[in-house]
């Protein structure tokens, strides 16, 4: 990735707006960040947000869901002093850190960022991204961007086969993406929580991105602004509470 974009991405976690607001100590938020070009795409995540691409009617997941089970999240949290705890819900293992956040990384959630021993990167949360680039294709037909809530009922998979049959309304303009994201969020949605365990009861954001007109590829890479000229991305304040109301 490219490395001028990482400021950008790095002061999403230390807006000054934010401390007036809420209490970034005690609250955080996962953040999946998209940058589209003519020829490029660059994702950054971190936390349990996941982006998907559709290319010819197949998923392609952009991002890598941060879990503290995986074995390179789980070796950085217990070096910074952390432990991992496991407990069954339902037919779910649910893993958390010190026993209570379930992913690895986020925005915010200060309280687990303490050790002056570490650099950011090293503590048991971090809210440094993964970052990766994907070049378009002339198949590229839209992608996903949804939180945890959304993927812990559907597979990438199945979002795109849920989006695809109706990707030649949205061109035409009959449908807009935030009228299908709506159904989607409804046909995620539990009748009863307690059943399904919490399944489908979850928090739940979704931004669908529609890929209009035809995609010529350039012979020289995209320009990438400086940082300072990308855009303020998720309204500038990162450690919001990690209540994600739907927004398209």
């Amino acid at each position: 990735a490219d490395p001028r974009i990482m400021p950008s991405l790095r002061a999403l976690s230390n807006h000054p707006k934010a401390a007036r607001m809420v209490d970034p100590n005690e609250v955080g938020c996962a953040a999946c960040v998209a940058c589209l070009y003519r020829d490029k795409i660059f994702v950054a995540n971190a936390g349990d947000c996941r982006a998907v691409l559709c290319r010819g009617g197949t998923a392609i997941d952009m991002s890598e869901d941060h879990k503290p089970e995986q074995a390179s999240e789980f070796a950085r949290i217990t070096d910074a002093g952390g432990c991992v705890l496991s407990h069954r819900v339902g037919e779910r293992i649910v893993h958390r850190v010190n026993g209570d956040l379930s992913l690895s990384r986020s925005l915010g959630d200060l309280r687990y960022k303490r050790n002056t021993m570490l650099p950011p990167e090293a503590q048991m949360i971090t809210a440094a991204p993964d970052v990766r680039t994907f070049q378009r294709q002339a198949d590229d037909e839209f992608m996903a961007l949804a939180c945890d809530g959304v993927w812990d009922v559907l597979s990438s998979q199945q979002v795109v086969d849920f989006i695809r049959p109706s990707l030649p309304d949205l061109l035409a303009g009959s449908l807009k993406p935030s009228h299908l994201a709506e159904a989607l969020l409804d046909h995620c949605l539990s009748p009863d929580p307690l059943k399904t365990c919490g399944i489908g009861g979850d928090n739940m954001t979704m931004v669908i991105v529609v890929f209009t007109g035809s995609m010529k590829p350039r012979t020289l890479a995209p320009e990438i602004p400086k940082p300072e000229e990308l855009p303020n991305l998720l309204g500038g304040c990162a450690p919001y509470p990690r209540k994600r109301t739907v927004w398209i």
